[in-house]
């Protein structure tokens, strides 16, 4: 199978061979890294298979992802786990490792409200909770390596940064070297979500849920918070005393990890970047990011992470005293009065349509 070029036949014929009767209705599904499609089965039930991405992950590592996914759902935190066929959740065929799942409904949520964090700050505690023991020793870490040498070296060594960057980027890079070791000294690592931003939540019809732990790696806590809580500094802060009021319901957050949200992100700015130039034979990531590789593009990657490291220069940390009285009757009052936006969602089955490019109604 061309994973690029997944045709009709060949996804039901995966399928098929996990077990499945499908009705030959096919639904692709949002996602840029794997291939993902819904399938209808011949009793009109649904479900969700994936791809994984040929050279991304070994068999131990998806096997990895798969074991803290049913560690989570056994200990009911609201995740999606993999289907399971005679003890088996990977499955291969003509050379593409592939997963099944259920197909769960859910909406995106459109604010994301100070109750609704305190809420998720509780959730992720649980996700950090039932997961710390496990191993995932076939998982990355975040270290230097992983978050900027292996796309630092893609960039450099395939010439795609133009020449009047060159300096600048290396320069950058060995900064947040070493602010990244000074993280790797100071903060425990432990199994996370890796990737938990606003689009991998959604509201179903009895809670929240947790999607995609594709990138699930061992990392500080702080990873899986600050995509939450990212807003204007003064919304940030408030954001953040909601977050760590639900996640201290269950766990304690070290406190000193909140100076490095500022890294995080600009991490992810390199990261992201590589992660566009290691894919961009890619038909589906060329649509995606048409203006990849130009000139304009990257001398505005380049003034942001210039910007981002002399905010890191400057030792500008993120503070969020909820034990400050000022701060904690702000924040009781701001959730007081955004609390009946969560009351308000209301149920539905909603799937990203690729052609559409939105968010659309599921059939049944």
């Amino acid at each position: 199978m061309d994973f690029y070029q997944l045709d009709p036949p060949a996804i039901l014929r995966a399928v098929e061979s996990a077990g499945f009767s499908c009705s030959g209705h096919i639904h692709q599904l949002n996602s840029l890294e794997n291939r993902v499609f819904d399938v209808r089965l011949e009793d009109s039930s649904h479900l969700v298979v994936k791809f994984y991405r040929p050279g991304r992950w070994s068999r131990e590592a998806i096997a990895d992802e798969h074991a803290m996914l049913f560690r989570l759902q056994s200990m009911d935190v609201p995740v999606c786990a993999p289907l399971r066929r005679d003890g088996e959740s990977l499955f291969l065929q003509d050379g593409l490792l592939f997963a099944i799942w259920p197909r769960t409904g859910g909406r995106l949520i459109d604010e994301f409200t100070l109750p609704l964090i305190r809420r998720l700050g509780s959730y992720i505690a649980r996700i950090h909770l039932a997961a710390r023991d496990l191993q995932l020793t076939n998982r990355p870490v975040m270290n230097r390596q992983y978050m900027l040498e292996r796309h630092s070296s893609l960039l450099l060594d395939e010439h795609l940064l133009p020449p009047q960057h060159i300096a600048s980027y290396r320069e950058r890079v060995a900064q947040l070297g070493e602010w990244i070791q000074a993280m790797e000294n100071e903060l425990t690592f432990q199994p996370v979500h890796g990737d938990c931003h606003t689009g991998n939540i959604l509201h179903g019809n009895e809670s929240l849920f947790f999607l995609d732990f594709d990138d699930s790696m061992r990392a500080p806590a702080v990873q899986d918070m600050w995509m939450i809580i990212s807003d204007s500094p003064e919304r940030q802060e408030l954001k953040a005393g909601a977050f760590l009021e639900g996640y201290r319901e269950f766990l304690e957050f070290p406190g000193e990890s909140q100076k490095y949200i500022e890294l995080l992100r600009a991490l992810r700015y390199v990261a992201y970047n590589g992660w566009i130039a290691a894919r961009r034979e890619d038909p589906a990531i060329r649509r995606a990011f048409p203006d990849f590789g130009s000139g304009e593009y990257w001398d505005g990657f380049i003034q942001d992470l210039e910007d981002q490291c002399r905010m890191l220069s400057s030792r500008i940390p993120l503070t969020a005293d909820t034990e400050t009285a000022g701060h904690s009757q702000r924040l009781a009052r701001q959730m007081r009065e955004e609390q009946e936006t969560i009351d308000q969602l209301e149920d539905g089955d909603y799937f990203f349509d690729l052609d559409e490019g939105r968010w659309s109604p599921g059939d049944d």
